[in-house]
């Protein structure tokens, strides 16, 4: 897949999902500081089946938002931090998040 340039595609190409919207939406939330990070599958629907859940979050939405820069996740979990572009992504999170009555599907 190649990469999109600019990083307003790559921000919504980031909240495209809405398990990755989730994940993105709780780092904002959990804020900066926290060393230990978010476990990702906390943060998806209690409707989730397990497994596929997992599956899906370690093969294609954590290595999205990593590749894109919003994430650091250790491989054997996961556990996600802020990555080093994580500041491109947050404010249109932010701004969907407090918008969210307002949009025309569901948020997350």
């Amino acid at each position: 897949m190649t990469r999109p340039r600019r990083p307003l595609g790559r921000a919504l190409d980031a909240v495209g999902d809405p398990l990755r919207r989730r994940v993105l939406l709780a780092l904002l939330e959990h804020g900066p500081d926290a060393a230990s990070g978010v476990d990702a599958e906390a943060v998806a629907p209690s409707t989730a089946d397990p497994d596929q859940l997992t599956t899906s979050l370690v093969h294609v939405h954590l290595p999205k938002l990593s590749d894109l820069g919003y994430v650091r996740w250790d491989r054997e979990t996961t556990y996600v931090r802020r990555g080093p572009a994580f500041s491109e992504v947050a404010p249109l999170v932010r701004l969907l998040h407090d918008h969210r009555t307002d949009l025309p599907y569901a948020w997350p």
